[in-house]
């Protein structure tokens, strides 16, 4: 903490500074008080815009845009000063009627509008950009023909509204505008950039809409004797300038997109798109009552967008899910293959056994298993090494695969070299028979397991069979073929055993 103190200290003493020098400007040279106040008029919104885009625009990643639209509002704020300034000081124009500043000043909510509405980042696109650029162009044609009583670029003679009214519409712009930041503060996760950014964007509007409100008032009971009113209008700028300067910045990391949202926060944020939608319908509305079918049309058209967005969007949902489904039955397939062999393993194993056993159950079909276990394995690790193992551990597992004929049966690797087989509806010759082939075959790959002995590789399988002629489980059916396998190999390995159907149908205790 005590690190950010002379950076703490530095901020606030500047932007007190200016304050100062602004009331003493105007205090002390009343003559020229009005070009001497639109100089820190337009000073004031420009450190804050300098604050936004090296403090805010230049360090971020995911919020760039958003602090770009911000910079943007801000820019036209200062661009409408300064037009201001030429129409007060340079051409004395009628301050009791509407200006072209007037319209800048109404328009700088847009962007940061914009900024407040722009949808979570995973839901943004090239064409949304496209959707949110008309939406400001018919917000700038209203805005026009609101505040001009007449449509752009047509030979109309302009019939501005009172300096009253207009001042009106920018205190409920103002409010409008704190509100919308606020609802997205409250969305907004704890600890992250995105809460800071509508942490200082609400505070900002908010002092805003405060301090305009008032100096607003000001204009309209005509108390322009007041003299340094015009700092209340530096206020919001030079606070958000200091916040921007001396608050710590949150790095985005993974964990952001990992915060838990409540189900309320996910709806403002989802939401928040259909801000802007609103606003348009709203000066579509006010527009109607001089202009009702350019009202009407603007109104139709903004529902016509937003029916667009929220269409494009319904359909990156379902193919969103459409991925996650994929996503899921890959993931799916993938925790149910054994990694090295490609065939199944353990847990896809239990979860067969377990099917076909209630499947069988059902029908009174027999059930065989196969418990297959690598003769002499140890021996090729210690001698060829572990790699030249797995090796040999895919050959076999490839080769077992290859013995299966039917769709229904299954070869899982049980774990370290041995093989487990499940054989639906077979009897015990028939597994007797698929035990055989197997056998065989892996005898046929002449794989050498003992370079001192010139041994090739073999395998020893245990067979177990249940015809639920009496009661029985998977586990008893488990422990017959492991006792089978057990004394193939206490027998000489290389060889085939049967387990006693005794054993088999003993029930699970």
């Amino acid at each position: 903490m005590s690190g950010h103190l002379p950076g703490w200290r530095l901020a606030v003493f500047t932007a007190l500074l200016f304050l100062a020098l602004h009331a003493a400007g105007m205090l002390l040279f009343p003559g020229s008080a009005n070009a001497l106040s639109y100089i820190f008029l337009v000073l004031a919104p420009g450190c804050a815009l300098l604050a936004c885009a090296f403090y805010g625009a230049i360090p971020s990643e995911k919020l760039f845009t958003h602090w770009l639209l911000v910079a943007g509002g801000l820019a036209l704020w200062s661009t409408g000063m300064v037009v201001s300034a030429w129409g007060d000081v340079v051409e004395h124009a009628d301050r009791n009627v509407a200006f072209l500043s007037d319209f800048i000043f109404f328009f700088y909510g847009v962007p940061i509008l914009f900024a407040i509405s722009l949808p979570p980042e995973d839901q943004r696109s090239w064409y949304f950009a496209w959707i949110d650029g008309v939406q400001a162009l018919i917000a700038g044609v209203l805005a026009y023909i609101q505040i001009f009583s007449v449509v752009p670029f047509t030979s109309r003679a302009s019939d501005p509204v009172s300096t009253t009214l207009l001042l009106r519409g920018y205190n409920l712009e103002n409010l409008v505008l704190a509100v919308a930041a606020s609802l997205r503060l409250f969305a907004s996760a704890r600890k992250t950039a995105e809460r800071q950014f509508y942490s200082l964007l609400a505070g900002f509007l908010w002092l805003y809409a405060v301090c305009a409100g008032v100096y607003n008032c000001l204009d309209i009971q005509a108390l322009k004797e007041f003299g340094a009113r015009d700092i209340l209008v530096d206020l919001p700028f030079l606070a958000f300038a200091v916040g921007l300067t001396i608050l710590p910045r949150w790095k985005n990391t993974a964990a952001d997109h990992e915060v838990h949202k409540s189900s309320i926060s996910i709806f403002i944020e989802n939401g928040s798109a259909v801000f802007f939608s609103l606003a348009l319908f709203a000066l579509g509305a006010s527009v109607m009552k001089s202009h009702f079918r350019i009202g009407l049309a603007a109104i139709a058209l903004a529902m016509l967008l937003y029916g667009l967005r929220a269409t494009l969007l319904q359909s990156r949902y379902a193919e969103s899910q459409q991925a996650l489904r994929l996503a899921h039955s890959r993931l799916e397939q993938i925790s149910l293959q054994d990694a090295l062999t490609g065939i199944a393993n353990r847990r896809r194993f239990d979860r067969a056994l377990e099917e076909e056993w209630s499947r069988t159950t059902r029908v009174h079909e027999p059930l065989s298993l196969l418990m297959l276990d690598v003769d002499h394995f140890k021996r090729l690790n210690d001698g060829y090494g572990h790699q030249r193992g797995d090796e040999c551990l895919i050959q076999i597992a490839v080769t077992l695969q290859s013995c299966l004929s039917r769709g229904g049966d299954l070869v899982a690797r049980y774990g370290g070299e041995e093989f487990a087989v499940i054989l639906p509806a077979t009897t015990r010759e028939g597994a007797e028979a698929v035990a055989m082939k197997m056998k065989q075959a892996v005898q046929d790959l002449h794989i050498q397991c003992d370079p001192a002995e010139q041994r090739f590789m073999t395998i020893s399988v245990g067979v177990a069979t249940h015809a639920f002629s009496r009661a029985g489980s998977v586990a008893s059916l488990i422990e017959a073929a492991d006792q089978a396998l057990y004394r193939a190999k206490q027998n000489g390995r290389n060889r085939i055993e049967f387990s006693s159907p005794d054993i088999i149908d003993l029930p699970q205790l």
